[in-house]
């Protein structure tokens, strides 16, 4: 047993995080028990096709703004998606004889498939991959006592128990549960490389992959600081520390048609 504590020490490693402004594991090398109480409990309902949300802030190709934005109606039309005209288009480059534009949305609350066939048509234009696209829907997989026990265990009391204000209380003020998002990328879906905007009081962003049908060559593997590459497995964790950090990372584009890249996120809070 001590072999085994000094063992998940050195994955905890509260210096190397400082350090170099990450750590990656994955859970079964803290809790073996908890690894496998995360893999048999994922509720199945959480898969379900309701209540997704999709953000998209891609540059497009296309030969007008106006035409553009005609387009993109006449989708939400054909998909019965009333969002009250809920998106942005900006003109990228002036100068070249190909007119780009970044075209912004946030399109909440809708059934997956609906957001998927919007995605496929927007897809149809060219993109150069400036910006992100993804899903997601604030229900966490996991129950309350589950996603608490692994906060507990890789932030809580071992990473950040100094800069916690009120420890006994931390899930009930910040919301563990409820503020854990459950996210899904599918083929193009990205983000490209960037640093988090500044958050006063902001500690970490945590992340666990929840596929277990990974295999190489699927992308949307985290990229973080252009020298660490962590695949999206099932149990992988990525932990960005931002008391001292603020690096720069990136999801690479999901490349097959059949995979799906679940995880949950959460940005953790003083």
């Amino acid at each position: 047993m001590r072999v085994f504590y000094i063992y998940v020490y050195m994955i905890l490693d509260r210096e190397k995080l400082l350090r170099d402004g990450y750590l990656t594991f994955n859970i079964k090398e803290v809790d073996l028990d908890l690894y496998n109480r995360l893999y048999s409990n994922l509720q199945e309902e959480t898969y379900s096709n309701k209540n997704w949300s999709l953000r998209y802030e891609t540059t497009i190709i296309h030969e007008s703004e106006k035409k553009l934005r005609e387009t993109i109606l006449d989708y939400f039309k054909e998909l019965n998606i009333n969002d009250n005209h809920n998106f942005s288009i900006d003109k990228k480059n002036e100068t070249s004889k190909i007119n780009s534009h970044m075209t912004r949305m946030f399109i909440t609350g809708y059934d997956l498939n609906t957001l998927k066939s919007l995605q496929k048509k927007l897809d149809k234009f060219t993109t150069n991959k400036n910006g992100q696209s993804w899903y997601y829907k604030s229900k966490c997989p996991f129950s309350i006592e589950l996603i608490e026990e692994l906060f507990n265990k890789t932030i809580i009391n071992e990473l950040y128990n100094e800069d916690i204000i009120d420890k006994d209380k931390y899930s009930e003020f910040c919301g563990i549960y409820q503020e854990t998002d459950f996210t899904l990328y599918i083929k193009n879906n990205y983000i490209e490389t960037h640093q988090d905007a500044e958050d006063k009081g902001r500690l970490a962003v945590f992340l666990m992959y929840l596929s277990d049908d990974y295999k190489n060559g699927y992308g949307g593997e985290i990229v973080v600081n252009n020298e660490k590459t962590v695949t999206p497995e099932f149990g992988n964790i990525v932990i960005l520390d931002f008391t001292k950090n603020n690096l720069q990372h990136e999801v690479m584009p999901v490349l097959d048609e059949n995979f799906h890249r679940y995880a949950i996120i959460n940005f953790l809070y003083k």
